[in-house]
């Protein structure tokens, strides 16, 4: 559950539903 807005190197991570 991370911000999509955040662009970070973890883009997979930031990608979860939660």
């Amino acid at each position: 559950g991370y911000n999509l807005k955040a662009r970070k190197p973890l883009e997979q991570e930031m990608y979860n539903p939660e």
